[in-house]
């Protein structure tokens, strides 16, 4: 087919690329996805790259899926355009499909499931219901739980090795673990007797 493009191309033998059209959200400007490869001698090895290019299509005859071929102007046509359309090597056949069969995509889904089914010999597999709220806040809650005892667990964990390490400085110094927290829980208990009768004080007058 004749080329589909009216700017001028460089006669130098220009860059040609023949990809598939992954985007069409602009009017008259479509991308490819531009793999290539090249030998690294550090490594020797093949590195891949990619690059998204974007096209100018003057009539707009592209569509998402279409493979086609585009080639380098030589110059720049806009900020981030400069290569060209020259031919549709063959349009997108699903959507071929549903220009022939006159159906919309929602149809074309469900056919490519049945397809899909067929193919693999595997039965209808219902669609994932979706999960009630109730369910959701209980699921939330328990893992806050299971968080919360692990949270309490590494606390004590944490703490029974600090007194540990506490206890044997105590030894060190001659004197008894024992006796100590005892004291440390005798004088906790009579502070606490302090100020339950100071606030019983307070009520009363």
């Amino acid at each position: 087919p004749p080329p589909t493009h009216t700017h001028p191309v460089s006669s130098l033998s220009p860059m040609r690329i023949v990809a598939t059209v992954i985007s069409k959200k602009m009017p008259k400007t479509g991308a490819v996805i531009y793999r290539s490869k090249h030998w690294n001698k550090t490594y020797e090895i093949f590195i891949g790259s990619q690059k998204k290019i974007f096209f100018h299509d003057e009539n707009d005859v592209t569509s998402v899926g279409d493979t086609v071929e585009i080639v380098n102007a030589g110059r720049k046509i806009s900020k981030r355009k400069s290569f060209i359309l020259d031919r549709v090597v063959h349009k997108n056949p699903v959507e071929l499909g549903m220009i022939r069969d006159n159906i919309d995509s929602k149809e074309a889904l469900k056919r490519l499931y049945h397809v899909e089914q067929e193919v693999l010999g595997a039965q209808h597999v219902e669609l994932r219901k979706e999960v009630p709220l109730h369910q959701l806040r209980m699921k939330q809650a328990k893992q806050l739980e299971v968080t919360e005892k692990k949270r309490e667990e590494r606390i004590k964990k944490i703490a029974k090795k600090s007194r540990a390490r506490f206890n044997k400085k105590l030894r060190k110094q001659g004197i008894n673990p024992e006796t100590y927290w005892e004291q440390i829980a005798e004088g906790n208990q009579g502070a606490a007797a302090v100020e339950s009768t100071t606030a019983t004080q307070a009520e009363q007058l």
